[in-house]
């Protein structure tokens, strides 16, 4: 009898030595860009996203309304900073078709930033270049539907992605004064980059929170010099009241059954709320607390996430940074656990934890002796995946995966794979 093994290790540097030329062929690379560019044109064609909504919020602050009370195109609010209504300013006079043109082709150039930077975190010794390009291409089909969605709705993932990922290549490279600006930036724009601060008060990286802290300052109150203080005020307290988490709107979070996030999970699974009327009414909930014990869970089900964190920090406070894999690990789950812990995520929001699949794959790729489980965290990884993608996959099913939260559901499921997926760990991971 004739049995054949496969040997896992051959398979990866042959498939890898395969995609590595392929990318490296001249008509690949032009049929590559064509395909870019032609995706760019087709949804800057495309009708009204959420850009327009950007657009329309930057237009009125300048006549001087509340954008934050007003509501958009089918009342859909306008929930990001003054400065950034003011930065869009000048795409208000462009035609939609420019405007939209302009906007994909400065997050199409964010990508290959991000592609770039993942590149530099994982040159070391362990990876040769048919690896990482392999890297890099299962990265992103891991993650394209939310790219997709990110590009074809006119969404703020790629930039707050692309922002922190280089907020933190900078402090690394000690670079804090353009690193503080660009954490600031993010988090001004859109609260959620605000979870790396305490990381790098962890990371005893002063100068940078410091001068984060100062740049916050300058972003929040400097659209006073074009709209006065007493306006700019005014607006920044409205816009706080909007996206202040602990309000009640946010804790039942389920307004809209696209919603993904362990708030709208929380809710769907413990209470009897009604759900978004144009989704599934499948009740499903296996308790119904009150909203005071909703608003509990949540906020321990937050802290303790938060507090998980500590298993990638893994060293005493005010330690600097590790080897550039070890922070990539750390970044990658405080930024997974960014749409988690966040209310009101759709699922374009997911693409945060690109950092923690770009490391799984590292992992599962620069691995030299495999566990006797690795065909069980394969199999988890691709439970993951489907789950991110089923919809791009199989969309005829769309309201059920949306109802069911299932993009949820695969996030947990990366934070439990994240953490057994530790910096140089050789061993069975059961240990």
């Amino acid at each position: 009898m004739l049995v054949c093994t496969i040997n896992f290790a051959d398979v990866i540097s042959t498939l890898a030595f395969f995609v590595h030329r392929l990318s490296e062929r001249t008509w690949f690379k032009v049929a590559f860009c064509t395909a870019i560019v032609a995706v760019i044109l087709v949804e800057a064609s495309a009708g009204r996203n959420d850009l327009d909504i950007f657009l329309a919020a930057s237009s009125d602050i300048f006549l001087g309304k509340n954008v934050y009370a007003s509501t958009y195109f089918d009342g859909y609010h306008y929930y990001y900073s003054v400065f950034f209504a003011s930065v869009i300013y000048p795409l208000t006079f462009l035609p939609p078709f420019l405007s939209k043109l302009v906007w994909l082709s400065f997050n199409v150039f964010l990508i290959a930033r991000i592609i770039k930077l993942v590149l530099w975190f994982f040159d070391d010794w362990k990876t040769t270049k048919e690896i990482r390009t392999l890297l890099i291409w299962l990265s992103v089909i891991f993650c394209l539907r939310f790219l997709k969605g990110n590009l074809h709705l006119g969404q703020l993932t790629i930039l707050m992605l692309a922002i922190s990922l280089e907020a933190m290549y900078r402090a690394y490279k000690n670079q804090f004064v353009f690193g503080s600006f660009l954490l600031a930036l993010a988090i001004n724009i859109k609260l959620l980059p605000i979870v790396l601060i305490p990381y790098l008060i962890y990371r005893a990286q002063w100068k940078m929170v410091m001068a984060t802290f100062g740049s916050l300052v300058v972003l929040y109150f400097l659209p006073a010099v074009w709209f006065g203080f007493k306006q700019n005020y005014f607006l920044l307290s409205e816009w706080w009241v909007l996206v202040n988490p602990n309000d009640q709107r946010h804790i039942i979070d389920l307004d809209e059954s696209s919603f993904h996030s362990l708030t709208t999970l929380c809710a769907a699974l413990f209470t009897d709320s009604s759900f978004d009327p144009v989704g599934l009414q499948t009740k499903w909930n296996i308790a119904c607390l009150t909203n005071q014990q909703l608003f509990a869970l949540i906020t321990s089900v937050r802290l303790t996430l938060v507090i998980f964190a500590l298993w990638f920090l893994r060293s005493m406070p005010f330690v600097g940074f590790g080897s550039k894999e070890k922070t990539w690990w750390e970044i990658s789950y405080l930024l997974l656990v960014v749409p988690l812990i966040f209310p009101h995520q759709q699922h374009y929001a997911f693409l945060m934890a690109l950092p923690a699949v770009v490391w799984l794959l590292y992992w599962l790729l620069s691995l030299s002796n495999y566990p006797s489980n690795v065909k069980s965290f394969t199999l988890a990884v691709l439970v993951v995946y489907l789950t991110f993608n089923l919809s791009l996959l199989l969309g005829v099913f769309n309201s059920y995966y949306n109802h069911f939260k299932i993009v949820t559901f695969g996030a947990l499921i990366l934070v439990l794979l994240l953490a057994c997926a530790r910096p140089d760990s050789q061993i069975d991971l059961s240990n």
